[in-house]
């Protein structure tokens, strides 16, 4: 063994000084993860309490503080009310070991140690060498911490620099540690050979080695009595041991390896140890013999159990998600459960958001239970109770988790008739009855539905009513039950028509009159609910795997087997969109609250986003564990997954909901992978950040350029840009105006100073413009100053347009200009077009309309301009039928109009004959 530290004086002020000099050039902890997909970005996980990491037990005052680890973040607790405080950010390595010291909780992760206080990071401490830090303990101003090279490094913890390192022979691995009460500067260390040492740390020296037990040493307690400590080994024995004698005081014998060991402070004399299979064993140390055993206490190995001090309340924490309190209470020291916080203890493979209350998601696991978790209050989390079937007494020797009812393939929740009676149906592996629970009394009931042909139960449905509960069974038939008095209703099984194989999936409509059942056969059958009668029948050819509904607009998506994924409209009984690009079975989808999209995800551990109206991807990202199920929130806020191996539920933001997104379709190309968000959410993007956030990305910049619609697409037809209240005015101008007619004739005005011109066209000049029109010389029109009538001609800028746009044959400015005026100048222009012996301004008015009813464009404009146009001079073609330069520009917007219409026509009967395909 080598001994590489030096022996200096510690000096504070020097310590700080390097500290100061040390935050300075600063420090950069965590990286952030990826801003997420185009529509989704990762939230936070929930559902997290413990993992196989011990806790740690901070005092404060009169109250106790519990830190546990939860993965790459740690979780403190109040353990009066088990209120969760804080959440730390995330590592960047999982987190190994957890201990305290003073204010802050100091954790090992990969090769670095953190420092946190109140959730927040403060500092960290990275080693020379990348060595994982494996167990923990401060002593005083000096870390003393354990790395899987197996050497021993003490840390100064003021300064943050390595004190000394202490290098352990190869094999000698270390299992636990422990500083003896009232030893200074001593630890003892056990050891996978079964050795235990006494350990010098501020020498790096061996002082005592005990003898062997040949075991390996998993846990080593102090007891309160001086020198005396607890000893566990592998084999389930623990030692009651004086090291200072070097003495073996007496032993006890537990059924699997020990794995925690804690003494009760309050006075009486017991002693509690754990195993690896869920079990705490109650010692009493005076009369030397177990008091008694609480089997499955956790499912699984238990991390630690400690007693709080002076209080008779144990501490439990284990490897399945949970958090436990037990008090001592009873005469003959038998445990009572006092409060708990626990999640999952497998992964989820069920969750639905309840549709009464948005931020609650029912969830369903691996390990039979039957869950409700809080999207913003973790301390609202809860288990549904499952205590009228579980008959067996937990003292015997029964798992907990054999005790429950087995695995729930399917459930079902319905709010309405909530306040009444059940509203929520369960199937569950191997049984031919669904079980019955109660959202509000948050247990399950005694009452069960059985199928008619006694076979296992794979689907359930509640009716959108409450009223009515359908159950499917394993060979193809459906029952319905009445909810509040269980009684069977109606069968759904016809024996030449009904389906052959497994039901996998049941709806009701909006309104009670169909039912739509699927089934591994490959049909989808609509029955009629009031008379179980089947109405029609729709092969897919496929067996179909998984079948949702959305009540909004009746449709349903069904996922088959060649991994597309194929929406169907109730009212038609037609398929309406086929949605391919999984690559692998489809594990669940859902649509969105609105029903313009469908969320799916697949073996391939892709998460897609479809939308239905275009019937294309416009998202999707990829995961590093495979979606298992997911849903939507009812507001749209949330989406919800969970994954393989992960014992939570993972929420991810609608960016859609809170700020702007350019939707557009994409390609297989852009999908990345995108990492869970982390259990505080501070890697991931909550609610007010997505709100309050600047856009930035190409997308999103995209969506902050307001779009400006083109003249023209490839010459189609066009509508014009002039507001449609504008062109519902001129279209009933006349109405209007008689409607407006003052019932006296206006009165003078009195005291008139001057006369005022009165103006329709405010767009015209106050004071015309003058034109000479005869070809008199510049010499004479500079002798006189006196104007003469005959030389002036009042044009508004109507008429010159007009008379611009016939010599050049390009009518544009004019139409630019006619759009710009007001209803009432846009018809007085109409009325001052001048009827003289060529009529050239009606001709060139015409013209001007038929120009740009050939261009396609300003339709709906023009087609109102040229019917005012006819109101008011029609009767001038008439008149004038020999007047070929007239007639000949009537004929020329007949033939275009012919053209548009025609055109027009046969686009409307096109779509017309498309909507009525549909509707048959």
């Amino acid at each position: 063994m080598k001994y590489n530290g030096e022996l200096e004086g510690f000096s504070k002020k020097n310590a700080l000084k390097r500290v100061k000099m040390r935050e300075k050039r600063g420090n950069k902890e965590v990286e952030k993860e990826g801003e997420g997909s185009y529509l989704f970005r990762p939230y936070r996980r929930i559902g997290y309490v413990s993992d196989k990491v011990p806790f740690d037990i901070m005092k404060r005052g009169r109250s106790f503080l519990v830190s546990l680890s939860v993965g790459e973040s740690i979780q403190t607790y109040d353990c009066n009310k088990l209120n969760l405080l804080f959440i730390t950010p995330s590592t960047k390595g999982r987190i190994t070991c957890v201990c305290s010291w003073g204010d802050f909780i100091l954790a090992g992760a990969g090769e670095k140690i953190y420092a946190y206080c109140k959730g927040k990071i403060e500092w960290s401490i990275k080693q020379e060498e990348e060595e994982r830090v494996v167990l923990m303990s401060v002593l005083g101003g000096y870390l003393v911490t354990y790395t899987e090279k197996n050497h021993l490094i003490i840390w100064n913890v003021h300064s943050r620099e390595m004190y000394s390192k202490i290098e352990f022979d190869r094999g000698e691995e270390v299992l636990c540690m422990l500083h003896p009460a009232t030893y200074l500067n001593k630890f003892i260390f056990g050891k996978k050979d079964g050795t235990v040492e006494i350990w010098n740390i501020r020498t790096g020296k061996r002082i005592y080695e005990f003898s062997s037990f040949k075991i390996s040493v998993t846990c080593l307690e102090q007891a309160p009595v001086l020198d005396v400590i607890a000893i566990g080994l592998a084999n389930g024995v623990i030692y009651m041991y004086n090291i200072k004698k070097d003495k073996e005081l007496f032993q006890f014998k537990q059924d699997g390896n020990v794995t925690s060991i804690s003494f009760r402070t309050d006075g009486p004399s017991i002693m509690c140890s754990s195993n690896n299979k869920g079990d705490i064993f109650i010692w009493d140390l005076f009369k030397k013999r177990i008091l008694n055993i609480l089997y499955t206490a956790h499912f699984g190995s238990i991390a630690r159990i400690k007693f709080l001090e002076g209080q008779p309340i144990l501490l439990s924490s284990g490897i399945d998600n949970s958090l436990k309190e037990w008090i001592f209470d009873s005469p003959d020291s038998t445990p009572r459960l006092l409060k708990h916080r626990s999640g999952h203890s497998a992964p989820p493979s069920i969750i639905r958001f309840y549709q009464n209350d948005s931020h609650f998601i029912l969830s369903t696991s691996r390990d039979r239970s039957l869950r409700g978790f809080s999207v913003f209050n973790d301390s609202q989390n809860t288990e549904l109770s499952q205590k009228p079937f579980i008959k067996k007494p937990i003292s015997l020797k029964f798992s907990l988790e054999e005790l429950r009812l087995p695995e729930i393939l399917s459930f079902a929740v319905q709010p309405t008739k909530e306040k009444y009676w059940n509203n929520i149906i369960t199937a569950h592996k191997g049984e031919n009855v669904a079980r019955l629970w109660s959202w509000r009394r948050k247990a399950i009931e005694k009452f069960v539905l059985t199928t008619s042909d006694k076979s296992s139960i794979k689907s359930v449905a509640i009716s959108v009513c409450g009223n009515f509960g359908f159950v499917g069974s394993s060979l193809g038939t459906i029952d319905m039950y009445n909810m509040q008095s269980r009684l069977h209703r109606r069968k759904f099984h016809d024996n030449l028509d009904g389906h052959r194989k497994e039901i996998t999936g049941i709806v009701s409509d909006s309104l009670n009159k169909t039912l739509v059942s699927s089934s591994l056969d490959g049909t989808i059958k609509f029955w009629k609910i009031s008379t179980g009668k089947l109405i029609y029948t729709l092969d897919m050819k496929l067996p179909i795997t998984l079948m949702r509904y959305q009540k909004s607009s009746d449709l349903l998506a069904i996922a088959c087997d060649d991994f597309c994924i194929r929406v169907i409209d109730i009212e038609t009984t037609k398929v309406v969109r086929e949605l391919w690009g999984h690559t692998n079975r489809i594990t669940d989808l859902v649509f969105s609250y609105d029903g313009r999209w469908i969320i799916s995800s697949s073996l391939d551990s892709t998460i897609r986003t479809w939308d239905l109206p275009v019937g294309c991807l416009i998202d999707a990202f990829r995961t590093p564990s495979i979606c298992t199920s997911l849903d939507f929130s009812p507001t749209g806020d949330f989406l919800a997954t969970t994954h393989v191996d992960n014992f939570g539920i993972t929420l991810w933001t609608n960016k859609s909901q809170f700020s702007e997104v350019f939707i557009h379709s994409i390609q297989e190309s852009d999908i990345k992978t995108i990492n869970l968000p982390a259990v505080s959410g501070e890697n991931g993007s909550g609610i007010i950040d997505l709100s309050l956030k600047d856009v930035s990305s190409e997308t999103d910049i995209l969506c902050k350029t307001e779009y400006t619609s083109s003249k023209q697409i490839n010459q189609m037809l066009t509508l014009s840009s002039v507001p449609r209240f504008k062109l519902n005015i001129l279209h009933n101008i006349d109405i209007i105006k008689l409607r407006n007619k003052p019932k006296e004739p206006p009165k003078a005005p009195k005291n008139a100073p001057f006369f005022l011109p009165l103006l329709k066209d405010t767009s015209k000049d106050i004071i015309p413009s003058i034109s000479y029109t005869n070809e008199s010389s510049e010499i004479d029109k500079g002798f006189s100053r006196i104007i003469s009538t005959k030389d002036l001609s009042v044009e508004s800028q109507f008429t010159k347009l007009l008379k611009q746009g016939a010599a050049q044959k390009d009518y544009m400015k004019f139409m630019n200009h006619l759009k710009t005026l007001n209803p009432s100048s846009i018809d007085f222009e109409i009325q001052s077009l001048s009827p003289d012996s060529l009529f050239s301004e009606i001709i060139w008015f015409l013209d001007a309309l038929t120009q740009s009813l050939k261009k396609q464009i300003d339709f709906e404009f023009i087609q109102i301009c040229m019917a005012k146009f006819l109101n008011i001079h029609g009767d001038i073609f008439i008149e004038n039928p020999n007047n070929d330069a007239l007639q000949q520009s009537l004929i020329n917007w007949e033939k275009e109009h012919k053209i548009i219409n025609i055109k027009l026509k046969k686009l409307v009967d096109y779509c017309s004959g498309v909507l009525s395909f549909i509707r048959s």
